[in-house]
């Protein structure tokens, strides 16, 4: 999918026809932020909750109590400020995939620890209630959760076993977490379950894809259950290449919307994939949305009006699709910086008609990861974040084949194990980005080149891209955090003035937002190295250089990045002899190798006579 190349997190609405949205107002309003640490943390799901906050699980190593990663829970209030935060770590690592506000206002939150299923119950403020893994074979991830009408829980994921195959696993939980039952579906190959709801005659739909079935190499999966974990009907959905499930809802005719992505159809590599399914799984419609690059739906929801919401990413940006009830685009955004790369995992409609989006933030580095979170409008607006772009998604209608599987459904028994996560308070807090405050303060960036020395100047989040953009206006009090990256054979050598919080040499700088500033990238760039041999009476040789760049008389020149090691070797011909170094790297050196450093211009020259 082809996107301008844009400066923040907002898109213009395309429209398939003019109308008019109106909807219930926030008391809160629009505002987009990023939390997390120094290392990599990512979002599972979130959540609106009952006070109009929003519940944010997934899984930190910034904040982690061990060497791996944490499970991270989040409960933020309307504006994206953190009421609370907390580490559950179980060792070697755990992991949050998803969450929900329960009936007694608190959260279950299920995903894996200790490569067990792991689900744990907590009170409003995060307090553990109960928390269990549940495991069959090898590795065990529940991906799904949904409070069930009994007070209960259904839960879906899959198990891998020792002999490289894997299967989809559903359990039907009572309210201590004790299992009512427990099945595994199985073919003869991989399966995966990735989202489970529980339907209007109280059984259940259930979400993945399958390599035991269908018409390629994996194929979308869809199985309806009764409440007993039986199986109504099971198909499925694919073309010659690969296809998958993430996301799967009822929707109020008591049809089924799935999204995922399909490698069969489309415009490009992949392409973000919807169905909609009648109540026996045949499909009303199935569309592909994308371009030229790699396009997924990670998570869908029908909308008020009976449309349908779409998140997911394509192009390193997050990605939203705003869809009628027959899948004609209504309006698509796509909301990404310059640089780095921005998905979004998950979507819900809040109360206000508007929407709370999770995803994740690469930095323009690629050395850490945030969770960012979106509260947006319903027409996918943020508010005053400057900068706009275009996102024009192809839409196909597609023709999978459609397949009634087999897979069986077996019985299991597993003990539960209470497990004892160490719970700890975490110190992030919400970088606010949008909307710009009335206070907001000016970065302006630069580049200054030395010996013709060139590079670039982005910032974590991509607002700033020197020298195409380098001039910025932030919340008073954010931190900025920069990168200077040198072109080849350019080297970043300090910043101009040095901020506090930047060290002088550090290609990472981080501004602290709190006056008007302007801060400069320093780039040199490369010496010249020039080899002269000198023969006497007719004599031979070369002189070459360790990394082959310098084979002299032939090839005597070369660039070399600043204080880069280079070793020059003299190698006399037939009959001749090596009898000196000439030129200051060199001319203390009295055998036919010399190692110098390039930090600066130099010229070296070699001496061959006969020999005696």
């Amino acid at each position: 999918m082809e996107h301008s190349k844009t400066n923040v997190l907002i898109i213009t609405i395309l429209m398939s026809g003019f109308f008019l949205s109106l909807s219930v107002i926030s008391a809160y309003g629009q505002w987009a932020a990023t939390y997390g640490g120094p290392g990599f943390d990512y979002v599972g799901s979130v959540q609106q909750t009952q006070d109009e906050g929003y519940i944010v699980a997934g899984y930190t190593d910034s904040f982690s109590t061990n060497s791996s990663y944490n499970a991270w829970v989040m409960k933020l209030n309307g504006t994206g400020t953190i009421t609370w935060q907390k580490t559950y770590g179980v060792s070697p690592s755990s992991y949050a995939r998803s969450v929900q506000q329960t009936q007694d206002g608190g959260f279950i939150v299920v995903g894996a620890a200790n490569d067990d299923a792991w689900i744990m119950k907590m009170d409003s403020a995060g307090v553990v209630t109960w928390q269990k893994t549940y495991g069959i074979e090898m590795y065990d991830n529940a991906y799904s959760v949904q409070q069930t009408t009994d007070g209960g829980y259904i839960v879906a994921g899959y198990s891998q076993t020792p002999a490289d195959e894997a299967f989809g696993w559903v359990m039907k939980l009572d309210s201590t977490g004790a299992a009512t039952w427990q099945k595994t579906y199985e073919g003869a190959s991989w399966d995966f379950f990735r989202a489970i709801r529980q339907t209007q005659d109280g059984g259940y739909i259930v979400a993945g894809y399958t390599y035991s079935f269908g018409a390629g190499d994996n194929d979308a999966w869809v199985l309806k259950l009764n409440s007993s974990g039986d199986v109504a009907w099971q198909k499925a959905y694919g073309g010659a290449g690969g296809d998958s499930v993430y996301d799967i809802r009822q929707t109020t005719d008591e049809g089924y919307i799935v999204a995922g992505y399909t490698l069969s159809f489309g415009a490009g590599d992949a392409d973000a994939w919807v169905l909609k399914l009648n109540s026996a799984g045949a499909v009303t419609w199935q569309k592909t949305y994308g371009g030229a690059g790699g396009d997924y739906a990670n998570s869908i929801q029908q909308t008020s009006e009976g449309g349908y919401i779409v998140a997911g990413n394509g192009s390193h940006s997050a990605w939203l699709i705003k869809l009628d009830a027959s899948g004609a685009v209504t309006w698509e955004k796509a909301y990404t910086g310059a640089t780095g790369q921005k998905w979004a995992s998950s979507i819900q409609q809040t109360q206000d008609g508007g929407y709370i989006v999770g995803g994740g933030d690469y930095t323009s580095a690629g050395d850490s990861t945030d969770i960012f979170i979106l509260k947006l409008d319903s027409s996918g607006n943020i508010g005053s974040c400057p900068f706009e772009g275009v996102s024009t998604a192809f839409v196909s209608d597609t023709t999978a084949s459609i397949t009634d599987t087999n897979a069986v459904a077996a019985v299991i028994e597993i003990t539960d194990v209470d497990t004892t996560a160490a719970v700890s308070d975490t110190s992030t807090s919400a970088s606010k980005w949008c909307p710009l405050t009335e206070d907001a303060q000016g970065l302006k960036v630069g580049t200054t080149r030395k010996k013709k020395g060139e590079g670039t100047v982005v910032s974590a989040e991509g607002l700033i891209a020197c020298p195409d953009t380098c001039q910025q206006d932030y919340n008073t009090g954010l931190a900025v955090t920069l990168y200077a990256n040198p072109a080849t054979l350019s080297t970043f050598i300090g910043w101009k003035p040095t901020p506090s919080g930047c060290e002088t040499t550090n290609p990472v700088c981080q501004v602290t937002m709190d006056e008007k500033k302007s801060v400069k990238a320093v780039f040199q760039g490369p010496n010249k190295l020039k080899v002269v041999t000198t023969f006497k009476n007719g004599a031979t040789g070369t002189v070459t250089s360790g990394d082959t760049f310098i084979n002299c008389p032939g090839d005597c020149d070369e660039f070399y990045i600043l204080n880069a090691p280079v070793t020059l070797t003299a190698t006399a011909g037939i009959d001749s002899q090596f009898v000196k170094w000439t030129g200051k790297p060199c001319k203390a050196e009295l055998t036919n190798v010399c190692t110098f450093e390039m930090n600066k211009n130099a010229t070296v020259k070699a001496i061959f006579e006969p020999s005696p």
